[in-house]
């Protein structure tokens, strides 16, 4: 591991900068879908701006059903990226998205609407673990994570430009700019770089070397210690897992295990449900004398931040450490989204109360969205690039991606529900809750691999597999 480390520091990583530069337009895209139903959901509630109006059953519905189409996409993503590979994969998702597009601006009624938002989460959920199993595969050990939170923040960085392009373009003309992403990653995309680890998994050994001599330079001499490395994790997992077997081995099920209990956390700790899909109408209920439109800038807002502060965060803390304090940041700013809607009930009699409310709903949310940015989502999506064998990371990541959406899905649709029987203050208080459980479940379990290779990080799961035998 060391000598390859260090050999990985003489490498010239142009090509491996072209190719994370094109992800980072997925991911703008990427952003784009995750936040598009909940910027528009105003315009569809008042039936303003050429939206569709809705009603409350038919919101959650096309909330909902879109998550579950992201599911589907993930879950297909694994075997497609398998049998197409990460570039072409990357691709076909871009197709299916300006497709969408097409449908939802010529959707004059709701089923039609429905239609193309559900292509639309499909294509997302087929592209959303792509860039990540990609820049953990084609990555230097250095760069590993910050590649992974690259993909993070741009995400970020793409929810943040909707929400800015919302304030500047006519909201009926927003789905042209997700059409405009899409055309900009499908020209850039003959610049991507072909997986050398999927190359090796298909016998292509000399295109493998070819990628990666545009990935580390020509004069690179570590090529082949990479390779023999890549080579010897592939065997040995072809060897001991067959398709069924992976899912009896503890080497494959106790980081999958750990993957999908951090992922199926998120959809528990109000980023998704409320924040990023219910949080514009949330910031409208409050009574702001500025325009919520621009108020709900603190959603994206805090998310980039965060995720710009984990890229130095990273450099001082490991992993696990980070999760935690992010999680800490976390539990803490959902406890005043609480206080801020217990005070909101009282603010009819005293407006002092009112305002109280609204400072602690905005910090709240801010100090939210940048702790998972921060730490919790960060390392969250970095984990399964690190965890699992090359030939596990599309399934597992997938099945992982698969576990938010579930989980997602189910709170967003029952959530309305919940909220008429417990009201909000309680319901952020068991957000905080759910937070504090994934720190301590992070805690003791989440193993260390920073700055660790890919056979280290296996022999450290044939050791506890052992351990378990």
């Amino acid at each position: 591991m060391e000598s390859i480390q260090y050999l990985q520091t003489t490498a010239k990583n142009t090509g491996l900068y072209v190719t994370t530069s094109v992800l980072c337009i997925h991911n703008f895209l990427l952003g784009f879908c995750f936040v598009y139903a909940g910027v528009t959901m105003p315009y569809h509630q008042t039936g303003s701006f050429g939206y569709i109006l809705m009603t409350e059953d038919q919101i959650t519905w096309y909330i909902s059903l879109n998550v579950l189409m992201i599911l589907v996409g993930a879950l297909v993503s694994s075997p497609l990226s398998e049998w197409l590979g990460r570039k072409r994969g990357l691709i076909l998702a871009h197709v299916l998205h300006i497709g969408s597009c097409i449908i939802m601006l010529f959707g004059y009624s709701y089923s039609i609407l429905l239609v193309g938002w559900l292509i639309n989460g499909f294509s997302a959920g087929v592209g959303v673990i792509l860039p990540y199993t990609l820049a953990s595969e084609i990555s230097t050990i250095k760069l590993r994570g910050v590649l992974a939170n690259l993909n993070n923040l741009c995400q970020n960085y793409g929810m943040l430009l909707l929400y800015g392009m919302n304030m500047i373009i006519p909201p009926q003309y927003l789905l042209f700019h997700g059409i405009t992403l899409s055309l900009l990653f499908l020209l850039c995309s003959p610049f991507i770089v072909y997986s050398p680890h999927w190359l090796v998994r298909h016998g292509k050994v000399d295109e493998a070397e070819k990628m990666l001599r545009v990935l580390r330079g020509p004069d690179y001499v570590g090529i082949k210690h990479e390779l023999k490395e890549v080579l010897a994790v592939t065997d040995e997992n072809s060897n001991n897992k067959s398709c069924m077997k992976r899912w009896t081995s503890r080497q494959f099920l106790i980081p999958l295990g750990i993957i999908m209990t951090m992922f199926g956390s998120i959809g528990l700790c109000g980023i998704d449900a409320p924040i990023n899909l219910y949080g514009p109408s949330m910031f409208a209920e409050f009574g702001f004398t500025i325009p919520f439109q621009i108020l709900m800038l603190f959603i994206p807002t805090g998310s980039a931040v965060g995720y710009t502060a984990s890229v130095f965060i990273a450099k001082k803390l490991k992993k696990k450490n980070q999760f935690i304090l992010a999680a800490s940041i976390m539990a803490f700013s959902a406890g005043l989204i609480s206080l801020s809607y217990y005070l909101k009930d009282l603010s009819q009699a005293e407006s002092f109360y009112k305002l109280c409310s609204q400072i602690l709903f905005s910090i709240g949310v801010f100090g939210l969205m940048s702790g998972y940015g921060a730490g919790y989502g960060s390392v969250t999506y970095t984990i399964p690039g690190e965890l699992l064998a090359p030939e596990d990371k599309s399934i597992g990541g997938a099945s992982a991606e698969s576990t938010r959406m579930i989980v997602t899905a189910i709170v967003l649709k029952v959530y309305p529900d919940i909220l008429d029987v417990i009201g909000t203050p309680i319901m952020f208080m068991g957000h905080a809750l759910a937070i504090i459980l994934a720190g301590l479940f992070v805690f003791k379990f989440l193993p260390d691999t920073d700055d660790k290779s890919i056979s280290e990080i296996q022999a450290l799961f044939k050791k506890k597999d052992k351990e378990l035998v």
